[in-house]
C-alpha cells in the first residue's frame, strides 16, 4: 500500500486584513499629528509677537509679511489627505485537494507499474511505482479539477530492451476511479457450474453441408460462448454426436445456418435432439446508410432471456467458428428475449472499421455508424497530431493509438483537444521507468472516436474505470470509428 501527501504552508488570509488595518491606523496617526503641528505653529507665533519686546530700533512685522504668513497658514489648515485608506486586495492562496485511490486491476498481468499524474500545465503531482493489484491512495494538493493521468506497464522483459505499454488519459477526474484499467462496457456473466453433458442429434440433413465440412454446417452452444468440445458424425446413419461442458441452468441452442432451422431448449441431461422437427430462425439484414461489410470474426450476440438470472443467457453466434448465413447478416431464435446484447464490428468501403455495441429490447435494423465525413485528420506527425470534427458534439472521445520500437501509447483525449504532442508529453513527464529509452520514433498507427449517448468524456472515463458501475449496465449504446494508418 503506497500512501503519499503533499502538504504546502500558506499564509492565513487574515493576515492579509490585519496588515490592511495597521496601515489604516498608520495613516490616521499621520494626519492627526499634522493638525497637532499646525495648533502649535499658530499658538508660538500669536505668543512671541504678542510678547516681543520691540525697541524704537526695530521694526514690528510688515502687513505685507503677516498677511502671507496668514495665507500659508490657512493653506495648511485646508489642506486634507483626499487618499481614501483601501486594504490591499485579498489573494485566495488555498490549495485544494484530490483524494485518489487507484488499482492497476489485472488478473494476468504482474510485475510493477508507474503512475504519473500532473495538472494541464505539466506540473507533476504524483509519480509513484507500485505493483498490479496494489492500491496507490494519495491526496493531491491541486486547485485544478482535471489533471492527465499516465500509467506505465512493462509488456515484455524477455528482450535486452523492454517493451512498455503506456496509457495517457488527458483532462480527466481520477479521484471518481477505482481502477487506473478501463473495463469493458460488455455484460459479465458469472462464471457457471459445469458438468460434462452429451447431446446426440438424429437425422442430419445433408443439405446443410456446403463444403463438404459438417463442423461448418451448425453452430451450438451452451449458455454464453460455450460450444461443445467433441463431435462424432455419422454420413451413413446422418447422426451426430456432440460432447460439451454444461453450464447449469443455460439454454442450448443448435441452428443450421444454410437452412435457416434451429432448436432453443433447456438441457435435460444426454438429450436427442430430431432435427427433422426444428424451427424457422429470425433473419436480420442492417439497413444500410453506406456500403460494409461484417467482421463476424470480431462480433457476437447474446440473448438474455431473464435478466435477473444471467445463467440463463446464451450465445447465437459462435466466436471461436463464426458461421455466414447465407442470405442476412445475423440469425436468431424467434423466442423473445428480455434483452439482447449485440456488438458488431464492420469494415466499410475505404478501409475503416466502424462498430456498435447495444444492450437493447431487440435488435436495431440500422445500426447508427458513424461515417467518413464526420471527421478529418490535418496532421498525424509522430509529435503532432491533429484531427477535427464536423459536429464535436456527437463525440465521446477520441483515442489515438501510437507505436514505436520501445512503447506502445495510447492517448484518450475529449474531442474538444483536437491536437495532441505524444513525444513532448511524455518526455515532459519525466518517467522512471521510460528513463533512458528513446521515443522519438513514435508514430500514429490508428484513430478511433466513439459515441455515448448519455455520456460526456470525463463521466464515461469514470465510468469505465469502476468496475462497480460497469455491472449497472447504463451503456446501452455505444458506436466507434477506427482509421487506421
Amino acid at each position: 500500500m503506497v500512501f503519499l501527501e503533499r502538504k504546502h504552508s500558506y499564509p492565513h488570509p487574515s493576515a492579509i486584513g490585519t496588515k490592511g488595518k495597521h496601515l489604516q491606523n498608520r495613516r490616521n496617526k499621520r494626519n492627526l499629528g499634522n493638525f497637532e503641528g499646525l495648533n502649535l505653529v499658530i499658538k508660538h507665533f500669536f505668543v512671541d509677537y504678542r510678547t516681543s519686546n520691540l525697541t524704537p530700533k526695530m521694526k514690528a512685522p510688515t502687513p505685507l509679511l503677516t498677511g502671507c504668513f496668514f495665507v500659508v497658514v490657512f493653506l495648511i489648515a485646508c489642506h486634507k489627505d483626499s487618499t481614501t485608506p483601501t486594504t490591499p486586495p485579498v489573494t485566495d492562496t488555498t490549495i485544494g485537494t484530490m483524494n485518489i485511490n487507484l488499482t492497476f486491476a489485472s488478473s494476468t498481468m504482474t510485475g510493477s507499474f508507474e503512475l504519473i499524474i500532473s495538472e494541464p500545465g505539466g506540473k507533476v503531482l504524483i509519480d509513484s511505482l507500485a505493483q498490479t493489484q496494489t492500491a496507490i491512495r494519495a491526496a493531491l494538493k491541486t486547485n485544478a479539477t482535471l489533471v492527465d493521468v499516465t500509467y506505465i506497464f512493462v509488456l515484455d522483459t524477455s528482450q535486452s530492451s523492454p517493451l512498455y505499454s503506456v496509457w495517457v488519459y488527458k483532462g480527466v477526474n481520477p479521484s471518481k476511479w477505482v481502477t487506473v484499467t478501463a473495463g469493458g462496457i460488455g455484460i459479465n456473466y458469472p462464471a457457471p457450474q459445469t458438468a460434462h453433458d452429451n447431446l446426440f442429434c438424429t437425422n442430419y440433413p445433408s443439405s446443410a453441408i456446403t463444403d463438404g465440412n459438417v463442423y461448418n454446417s451448425f453452430v451450438f452452444n451452451n449458455g454464453i460462448n460455450n460450444s461443445f468440445t467433441s463431435g462424432l458424425y455419422s454420413p451413413v446413419a446422418n447422426t451426430l454426436s456432440l460432447g460439451y461442458q454444461s453450464h447449469s441452468g443455460a439454454y442450448n441452442y443448435f441452428v443450421l445456418p444454410h437452412l435457416g432451422l434451429y432448436k432453443l431448449f433447456v438441457p435435460s441431461g444426454n438429450d436427442t435432439l430430431d432435427l427433422s422437427m426444428m424451427d424457422t430462425v429470425s433473419s436480420l439484414t442492417f439497413n444500410r446508410q453506406f456500403p460494409f461489410s461484417l467482421i463476424y470474426q470480431g462480433c457476437y450476440f447474446n440473448g438474455i432471456p431473464d435478466t435477473t438470472d444471467l445463467s440463463q443467457s446464451v450465445s447465437f453466434m459462435n466466436i471461436f467458428n463464426p458461421i455466414v448465413p447465407p442470405n442476412a447478416d445475423l440469425q436468431f431464435p424467434k423466442m423473445p428475449m428480455q434483452k439482447y446484447e449485440i456488438s458488431i464490428s464492420a469494415k466499410n468501403s475505404i478501409n475503416d472499421y466502424p462498430s456498435y455495441y447495444g444492450y437493447v429490447n431487440s435488435p436495431p435494423m440500422q445500426l447508427p455508424f458513424p461515417d467518413a465525413s464526420s471527421f478529418s485528420v490535418v496532421s498525424q506527425q509522430n509529435d503532432n497530431f491533429t484531427v477535427t470534427f464536423t459536429n464535436p458534439a456527437l463525440i465521446s472521445y477520441c483515442m489515438t493509438y501510437i507505436a514505436g520500437t520501445y512503447a506502445f501509447v495510447n492517448f484518450w483525449s475529449s474531442p474538444d483537444s483536437t491536437t495532441i504532442h505524444p513525444i513532448s508529453f511524455l518526455t515532459n513527464q519525466k518517467s522512471k521507468l521510460l528513463k533512458g529509452v528513446s521515443l522519438t520514433d513514435l508514430t500514429p498507427k490508428s484513430f478511433v472516436f466513439t459515441d455515448v449517448p448519455g455520456f460526456a468524456y470525463v463521466d464515461y472515463l469514470s465510468y469505465i474505470c469502476n468496475p462497480s458501475l460497469l455491472q449497472t449496465h447504463q451503456i446501452t449504446t455505444y458506436t466507434s470509428y477506427t482509421r487506421n494508418f
